[in-house]
């Protein structure tokens, strides 16, 4: 019925007027189209404004809002081009074409016109924003923080600009001022459920996990479909020895989206601790499904079939853990010590030389690899390797003990050797 009404008024119009009241009325028919989210219908009569007006940049504009809402980016990027070209000096202009080059994650090229739009118009709240994701995106996070602040310079208590300076604090590791940025939020809008489970994510990463709880639960009181809040409530839950309540929150993820691997490979640890092996198979075996490149699932699988004294299995599952992530040093680390059950020396030395390569400093490894070397009689080598793990703790007594005795040890085999050819001659 609007439609009707709005073409009869223009119908009427145009009776009784030239061309320059005809392009406005087809303008104002595609507006009224766009409105009503009739956009090929709006591009018609945007074509027919045009053509009685081509250097009418705002018709270009709509057009390429138009565009933009079919998912027709090209076409849209042209009609910007095209209202900047008639007028260049317009910051909205390219902030709108920056908005396209966001929709088609060209981050790169969204920063540069939303840089553009700034560079017109220093207070332009809404390109700072736009150019602070983009840069998220871009994983540049000190270029985010720096427009977000512009932001909250220009408008201290925009919600937005704390929400997202707290979501770039928790992507820069920076936990601790992501907690501060969402407390503002939660200040300014308490009834948004977003910066409560970010906040929880902050004191997670700073295994601050009662705190992390505290959020968890009030962005589920405010929303119990929060998929991930669940989920990391079971992590919290887990890492505080709270293993009913954790296996209650992977089952409600598990409940919220039954296709969700984490959930099933965190209840398959959970069953590994438990010792209850063929349960944690089942679980990450479903993990596994659901994501076949899984190689944390796989690994685990692994060391249930370690502990089950499977080891062709375990060799096996080690194997796909390194195939789908090939610097991945803890599944180097867990095959040389299934190859060392089989007495596969030299691949157990292959594998954990491997894990130290991918991590210099991987104490663990080092502590493996010397007890081979002492194992097989190789001490020099076993030598070599405490000494650098005693240069990663150089306040270790014990192990400094270590040295000294393992040094002691082989010069009187030297002195033995010495003084035994020096007999025999």
């Amino acid at each position: 019925m609007m439609i009707a009404i709005s073409l009869f008024m223009a119908s009427f119009f145009t009776m009784f007027a030239g061309a320059d009241e005809y392009k406005y009325s087809y303008e104002f028919i595609g507006d009224d189209y766009y409105d009503w989210g009739k956009y090929q219908k709006a591009i018609e009569y945007y074509d027919k404004a045009i053509a009685l007006d081509p250097g009418n940049a705002g018709v270009y504009i709509s057009r390429g809002h138009a565009y933009s809402y079919l998912h027709l980016y090209e076409e849209a990027l042209s009609n910007y081009d095209k209202s900047i070209e008639l007028n260049p000096e317009n910051a909205d202009f390219h902030y709108f074409k920056g908005n396209v080059y966001c929709e088609r994650n060209q981050y790169v090229d969204a920063a540069l016109e939303y840089s553009r739009a700034i560079d017109i118009d220093n207070r332009h709240i809404d390109a700072f924003m736009w150019r602070g994701h983009s840069y998220y995106f871009l994983e540049q996070y000190e270029e985010t923080m720096s427009d977000y602040a512009a932001v909250i310079e220009l408008i201290p208590e925009h919600f937005d600009a704390h929400y997202y300076s707290g979501l770039a604090s928790n992507a820069m590791g920076k936990h601790k001022n992501a907690i501060l940025y969402l407390a503002k939020a939660i200040n300014l809008d308490s009834k948004r459920v977003e910066p409560y489970y970010e906040q929880g994510y902050a004191y997670y990463s700073l295994n601050q996990f009662e705190d992390a709880l505290i959020c968890f639960n009030h962005a589920i009181n405010m929303n119990p479909e929060l998929l991930y809040v669940h989920y990391f409530s079971g992590l919290a839950n887990n890492a505080l020895g709270r293993y009913e309540q954790a296996i209650e929150s992977y089952a409600k993820a598990i409940e919220l989206d039954p296709n969700y691997p984490a959930a099933y490979y965190e209840k398959g640890i959970f069953y590994f601790y438990c010792k209850e092996y063929e349960d944690a198979l089942d679980q990450l075996d479903i993990a596994i499904d659901l994501n076949s490149e899984y190689a944390e699932a796989f690994l685990w699988r692994g060391l249930c079939y370690g502990n089950l004294m499977q080891f062709a299995d375990a060799l096996a599952e080690y194997s796909k853990a390194i195939e789908y992530e090939p610097e991945y040093k803890y599944a180097y680390y867990c095959r040389t010590s299934s190859y060392m059950y089989i007495g596969k020396i030299d691949e157990a030395l292959l594998d954990i030389s491997k894990a130290i390569e991918i991590d210099p400093e991987y104490v663990d490894a080092l502590v493996l690899r010397a007890d081979i070397y002492i194992a097989i009689g190789l001490k020099n080598a076993a030598l070599k390797d405490y000494e650098r793990l005693l240069e990663l703790d150089p306040e270790n007594d014990d192990l400094r003990e270590m040295v000294e005795s393992l040094k002691d040890e082989l010069n009187e085999e030297r002195e033995y050797e010495y003084w035994g050819d020096r007999g025999c001659k």
